[in-house]
């Protein structure tokens, strides 16, 4: 099960993380464009373009059910799924560590000197320029009250296996104050209005993966994203609190991999090629965001889909396809949840 929720997830985890990245910067700042939404398509990635599984076409899944069930024979302890944990361990925590957390105002710093971390230690002088500047401003912001930011990732490896072919962000952000000074931190007391912007694009390629003994034999990961948010703030009860919070954000994905592993039941060879693409956006506004529980914030924040997951054998026939327009049933069908946690 582990093996599975972590490959079939990892497309859906990208969208979620970038919504999260566009949507809580709404606390440190903003920016604005007409069609945020609008990304550009990723496209899909041609079967022909993946190394081969190996697996005869006879053995490769013709359904859900047999797809999980082949991909459950994968240990966690395969090498690339091992490096994936291992990684995204660094950067949660990285994210939630005390230092950092003192360190940095908002989730922004904290996810870039997770990131910081997690890359591979020979970092070009160019990034690590890049990485200290955003960690400065972000420090700053409670002053300036601005931030203009551009990242370009691209030649790094996140771990051992994964090469940031294409890693780039933008983002901006904006804060005004009631008082005319710095920003206060540990709430929204001073916080009269705040907008931001953010892009991302990525594509990841594997690195080294053909001589590291993995079940999986190919991969290649495309997302951009991109989106705005903004708010005000109101009174209630004496206290300061977020008010009429728009949001506008759109992402574009594919996840592609071939895999090959010896079913633990029948001693067959199992596996094949998988192409997972999703488009996913969401625009509102939210009056008052407090009055909304975690189910309703989830209800009102999850983007409407488009997914297709089709699966090829060696020679490019395929075996099966599936298609998803509602996120809940996406969710369940990939074997996660589709509430909040």
């Amino acid at each position: 099960m582990y093996s599975r929720k972590v490959v079939l997830r990892v497309s859906f985890a990208v969208v979620s993380l970038m919504v999260a990245f566009l949507l809580t910067t709404c606390a440190g700042g903003g920016g604005g464009s007409t069609s945020p939404s609008d990304v550009t398509d990723v496209g899909t990635v041609a079967p022909a373009s993946m190394t081969a599984s190996g697996v005869p076409a006879g053995n490769v899944p013709a359904d859900m059910s047999t797809m999980k069930t082949d991909m459950d024979n994968i240990t966690s302890s395969d090498p690339l799924l091992n490096d994936l944990s291992t990684t995204f361990k660094n950067i949660g925590s990285g994210v939630s560590g005390k230092s950092i957390r003192t360190a940095a105002p908002n989730t922004v710093g904290k996810v870039v000197l997770a990131f910081a971390n997690a890359v591979h230690k020979d970092l070009s002088s160019s990034l690590q320029t890049q990485l200290n500047k955003v960690y400065t401003d972000v420090q700053n912001f409670p002053t300036t009250k601005s931030l203009n930011e551009n990242l370009d990732l691209s030649g790094n490896a996140l771990g051992t296996y994964v090469y940031l072919t294409k890693a780039t962000a933008a983002f901006s952000g904006s804060a005004t104050t009631t008082d005319g000074g710095d920003l206060v931190t540990s709430g929204t007391t001073n916080l009269k209005s705040a907008q931001a912007q953010a892009s991302v694009s990525l594509v990841l390629d594997p690195t080294g993966l053909s001589s590291s003994g993995s079940a999986f034999k190919d991969f290649k990961v495309k997302v951009n994203a991109g989106g705005t948010a903004s708010c005000g703030t109101a009174t209630s009860g004496g206290k300061v609190v977020p008010s009429n919070f728009q949001f506008d954000y759109g992402v574009s994905g594919v996840l592609a991999f071939s895999f090959a592993v010896t079913d633990s039941g029948s001693g067959k060879l199992v596996g094949g090629k998988l192409v997972l693409t999703v488009s996913a956006k969401n625009s509102g506004t939210i009056v008052d965001p407090t009055a909304l529980d975690e189910s309703a914030a989830f209800s009102a924040l999850a983007p409407s889909i488009k997914a297709t997951l089709t699966i090829y054998d060696d020679s490019g026939n395929v075996k099966f396809t599936q298609a998803w327009n509602d996120i809940t049933t996406f969710m369940t069908d990939m074997g996660g949840s589709s509430s909040p946690s």
